[in-house]
């Protein structure tokens, strides 16, 4: 009972966090799917604005979801050619090195400040022993821990200031 409004402000600025995390996760989904769209209109594949929105809602799952939301537009590239299949590998390929080299590391930058070393710890940990799932939820646990952590244990035991992630933005 003594603790119980720490633990509320602590709870507070995880959900603050985790609701720009999702922010940010929107964002980097949406600027795939449109990329993505736009580079398969570009090439003249079926469907562009489809196959964009696949890819961004599977872009949702970090690294893998881009990979296996490719599949269809791929596949029916391959109905008009072979060369065209190739074209749509590439402009898969190439949203998918922009998305996971610069948009979602700078939107995250932005939103939450999650370091790269966490995320790819958490997502490395989380789906070897958890499979697909532990993926799919790695990020949004360690940006909840990360924030418990440099609340609970940084500011209130080592008495350092600290700035819990998303702190930085919408306060």
């Amino acid at each position: 009972p003594a603790k119980k409004e720490r633990a509320s402000e602590i709870l507070g600025a995880v959900a603050h966090g985790l609701r720009y995390w999702s922010i940010g996760r929107l964002t980097s989904m949406a600027a795939t799917g449109l990329l993505t769209g736009l580079g398969l209109w570009i090439i003249g594949v079926s469907l562009p604005l489809a196959l964009g929105v696949i890819v961004g809602l599977f872009s949702f799952v970090p690294i893998v979801g881009t990979i296996v939301g490719s599949a269809p537009g791929v596949l029916l590239a391959l109905t008009h050619s072979p060369t065209m299949a190739v074209y749509a590998v590439i402009v898969y390929v190439v949203v998918q090195i922009l998305e996971g080299n610069l948009i979602t590391p700078l939107v995250q930058l932005r939103t939450v400040s999650l370091p790269p070393v966490v995320l790819l710890g958490a997502q490395t940990v989380a789906g070897s022993l958890v499979g697909i799932l532990g993926v799919i939820f790695a990020t949004p646990v360690a940006v909840s821990l990360m924030i418990m952590v440099q609340m609970a244990y940084v500011k209130d035991s080592l008495g350092q200031p600290v700035t819990p992630l998303g702190q930085n933005v919408g306060r």
